[in-house]
């Protein structure tokens, strides 16, 4: 029997190797488990997926486990975002979320996160209760059959609202800037862009189609895998380039000349912003093998600076304690006042999220 271990961000393995429907269930039983015994028999529990092979039958067998061990499933009829995801759990107020990606790694690869009750990245803690409860998982775990019931996913609008709660968005439509996204053929296509364009940005896409191979690259929104988009921004007149991963989770920024802004570059420029434009305090969390340029900058600003090991999910723990401006990684995860992905805060206000249309709805039976 395959070992499982939940590491930085879920647990990740090659298709057809480890990643198989046997030890999906397995998992999945086990974070069934979990939530029953957490928050009892008939919580709910969402159940998502990004775009990758298979992935609507991983996400199925998932939900039938689940339904099995007596919690109630919400899906949605479409891939969606792991930000998107994580504000649906707090929207319905669910248990929390399966969410089924491999984020930025090859096409080969899949995987598991689990997303607790509050939205961020599972804790230490949590993730060593779900291992332990794997250690009892059946071989072939019971599950539901015939039709699969469940209730729908549609955290759109709210997110939507959430995020234009969040900033300016007069000053936006009043520039109606020209912007190109690239979800490189992930979760976050429609989104993003969707969200942009309520705004009054006039907005293309690059990569907006599902490709289970990625074109044979990755879905990483890097300086290398962002070179296409680089250079439609500098040659077709963008004002801004927006680069996002499988899942939607990480992103990268290319400007109006072409150049490219990664994950310490950002938080560098936002943690500034986030002080001297918008008013707000609070400490700057950052992994070991982020920038240590925000040092500097936290002491210009008058913020304390807090090192955790590498994996956001060191930097949700931290962020849950409060008290925290802004918080990030250097491989793109970055999370405002809050733990939770795209959340962020105005003063006075409790933390947000973020916004997106619908393509679909959410499916009763199979989803697709």
């Amino acid at each position: 029997m395959t070992a499982i271990r939940f590491g930085t961000d879920g647990w990740r393995a090659v298709m057809n190797d480890d990643f198989i429907l046997s030890n999906v269930r397995r998992v999945a039983w086990a974070i069934a488990t979990y939530v029953r015994e957490a928050h009892g028999a008939g919580s709910e529990l969402v159940v998502a997926h990004d775009t990758r092979f298979f992935a609507e039958e991983f996400a199925e067998e998932c939900a039938r486990i689940c339904t099995k061990g007596g919690l109630t499933v919400r899906m949605a009829g479409r891939p969606l975002p792991t930000p998107l995801v994580a504000f649906g759990v707090r929207q319905y107020g669910t248990a929390g979320a399966i969410m089924l990606t491999a984020s930025h790694n090859p096409a080969r690869y899949n995987g598991i996160k689990f997303i607790p009750h509050y939205a961020g990245p599972a804790t230490t803690d949590i993730t060593q209760a779900i291992e332990e409860a794997l250690a009892r998982a059946p071989e072939d775990p019971p599950r539901s059959g015939g039709d699969l019931l469940v209730e729908e996913l549609e955290p759109f609008e709210p997110y939507r609202e959430h995020v234009a709660s969040l900033i300016d968005v007069e000053a936006i439509r009043a520039k109606h800037p020209k912007l190109l996204v690239d979800p490189m053929f992930g979760a976050g296509q429609g989104v993003l862009s969707g969200l942009l364009t309520s705004f009054g940005c006039k907005v293309q896409e690059l990569h907006a189609t599902r490709d289970v191979l990625f074109a044979g690259g990755m879905p990483d929104p890097s300086r290398a895998g962002l070179s296409e988009m680089a250079r439609f921004v500098r040659e077709d007149g963008f004002a801004l380039g927006l680069g996002l991963d499988g899942d939607a989770d990480r992103f990268g920024v290319i400007d109006d000349t072409g150049a490219y802004f990664g994950a310490n570059d950002m938080l560098s420029m936002l943690a500034a912003h986030l002080v001297r434009v918008r008013g707000l305090s609070g400490s700057i969390v950052r992994t070991v093998a982020t920038t240590h340029r925000l040092n500097d900058i936290g002491h210009a600003l008058g913020c304390e600076v807090i090192e955790t090991p590498v994996g956001f999910k060191y930097v949700a723990e931290r962020m849950l304690e409060g008290g925290v401006l802004i918080g990030g990684e250097e491989s793109g995860g970055l999370s405002i006042g809050g733990p939770h992905p795209g959340e962020g805060r105005r003063p006075g206000q409790s933390p947000c999220g973020g916004a997106v249309r619908p393509r679909g709805k959410a499916a009763h039976g199979r989803t697709g």
